[in-house]
């Protein structure tokens, strides 16, 4: 079987730009730079939130025929660590609550192939063995879909209304006395 993509631009590091973007246009206000993480980079303006694909694994099949991912992200939110560590972890706590806050509810512009987060949590991380940075970690979990839905571009009806009778009162002569069961009820 050979995966269609009816959108070019539904995979996984289209979600992952969009999440960036999103992290990018709510943070920039605040002077907070957010970036892509990488393992190799040291060098990362601060504050900062560093985002991360920690996991993906396959999701539930929601019945459309699309491919379901479950994709897990950290964003690690870092601060210089300084002398007055009670006023940074203020800082560093504010900035973890604003992305859980930015996160929830959030499908990032990604349209119905993107579900809203969920397992949205942050702890106290220790980023760097320098102790230089201090850091806050928030993860969430989204589910992604791709592919074409079979209910978008089908070549069957679908029904508007569903009704329901039980035999033997089924069929033309009964049809008045049917219960519907979804649709406009």
């Amino acid at each position: 079987m050979t995966l269609q993509i009816k959108n070019k631009s539904e995979n996984v590091s289209t979600y992952i730009d969009a999440v960036l973007q999103n992290l990018h246009d709510y943070f920039s206000e605040k002077n907070i730079t957010c970036y892509l993480f990488n393992i190799l980079s040291e060098s990362y303006k601060v504050p900062a939130i560093l985002l991360n694909v920690d996991k993906m694994e396959l999701g539930s099949d929601d019945g459309t025929g699309r491919f379901s991912l479950k994709v897990a992200l950290s964003a690690y939110c870092i601060i210089n660590r300084e002398d007055n560590n009670t006023r940074n972890s203020k800082i560093l706590r504010d900035i973890a609550a604003d992305l859980m806050r930015l996160v929830m509810n959030n499908n990032f512009s990604c349209e119905d192939w993107v579900h809203l987060p969920f397992d949205i949590k942050s702890s106290n991380y220790e980023f760097d063995s320098h102790k230089t940075l201090e850091c806050v970690k928030v993860n969430w979990s989204q589910t992604i879909f791709l592919g074409t839905n079979i209910w978008e571009e089908s070549k069957y009806p679908i029904p508007k209304k569903i009704y329901l009778s039980h035999s033997p009162k089924i069929g033309k002569a009964y049809e008045g006395d049917y219960i519907c069961v979804a649709g406009n009820i």
